[in-house]
Parts: C-alpha cells; structure tokens; sequence
C-alpha cells in the first residue's frame, strides 16, 4: 500500500449529526450528509446501493438475493 492510499483510508467518512438533509424537490429519495477530516458531502442513496452491488460482485460480501434488488428497483425506479 503507497502513502496515498494509506492517507485516503486513514480519511473516513463520518455520518454527521445534523437534521434530516432529504428534500422533496430532490430527484433522490434519501441522502445521506458525511464528512471525513476535511469535507462535508452527501452520498444518495442510489450511490450506495451501486456500491453494495459492486461489493457484491466482487465477492467482498455474501450474494444479496435477487428478489430483494427486484424489490429496491421496484421503490426507486421511475
């Protein structure tokens, strides 16, 4: 591991303790607000769930079962 990965890790992001970010204008159903040691962001939802999908096609975490992706994409598809 170089030192630029070692510092970009050692860089968490944090769930930050403030009110409810969500909007009802907002094309996502739900974010959620992060900082890490030198940022506040926010993650929507769908970049989350593209992320577990990802881990999951890597095999970093157990096979979700295809009905429960059925079902997530029945709740946020348009």
């Amino acid at each position: 591991m170089n030192k630029f990965d070692k510092v970009t890790l050692a860089n968490k992001a944090s769930i930050e303790d403030i009110e409810h970010p969500n909007c009802i204008e907002c094309d996502e159903p739900l974010y959620f607000a992060l900082k890490d040691n030198h940022h506040s962001f926010s993650l929507p939802l769908s970049t989350l769930l593209e992320c577990l999908k990802f881990a999951e096609n890597e095999g970093a975490i157990p096979p979700i079962d295809s009905e429960w992706w059925v079902q997530v994409s029945n709740l946020y598809s348009e």
